[in-house]
């Protein structure tokens, strides 16, 4: 088995959402990722290398999060999710202003 990056994991939990009626964003899904507690190791999953099986643990984990309506901590990663998708568009765009020293 090999080492499963939280890339790869988050784009296979938006796969997932997708598949049960939510989109998600690369973002979300990735700091819900993050936040899968590894009983068994006693820490979070990302503290480590994910193999396969554990990979697929933390996506159906992860899934059922973000799909719940009663975990309030959903929300607060949903806020910080946005904030971090606007603050990249706003950085990408002012990368681009014409105005914008070109970095070499």
């Amino acid at each position: 088995m090999g080492i499963i990056s939280i890339q790869t994991i988050s784009k296979e939990l938006m796969l997932a959402c997708r598949q049960l009626g939510r989109a998600i964003p690369e973002t979300l899904a990735a700091l819900v990722a993050s936040t899968i507690v590894n009983a068994a190791g006693g820490g979070f999953y990302v503290e480590r290398p994910i193999d396969e099986g554990e990979a697929r643990i933390v996506v159906e984990e992860a899934a059922k999060k973000i799909l719940s309506t009663d975990q309030p901590g959903i929300a607060a990663l949903r806020l910080q999710a946005a904030y971090e998708n606007a603050f990249a568009e706003l950085d990408r765009g002012a990368r681009n202003h014409p105005l914008m020293p070109r970095v070499r």
